[in-house]
């Protein structure tokens, strides 16, 4: 799923958007609106989520040399 996270990054910052990642790391707060979540499976959360976040921001960097202009 990164790899596809990684994308959506990349284009969100090149359409302009205003990208948190401190945000990123942190645990979600209050209710989810928005989301599409499995009934039975509901939304993992990562075990380190600062080494989680840390590693997408690499792989979104990585990509973003990498994606056409």
């Amino acid at each position: 799923m990164e790899p596809v996270q990684a994308t959506v990054l990349v284009l969100a910052e090149r359409a302009g958007v205003d990208l948190n990642w401190t945000e990123l790391a942190a645990m979600p707060q209050g209710a989810r609106r928005d989301v599409q979540i499995g009934v039975g499976t509901g939304m993992p959360t990562p075990a380190e989520p600062d080494a989680w976040a840390s590693a997408l921001r690499e792989k979104a960097t990585h990509l973003s040399r990498r994606v056409a202009r």
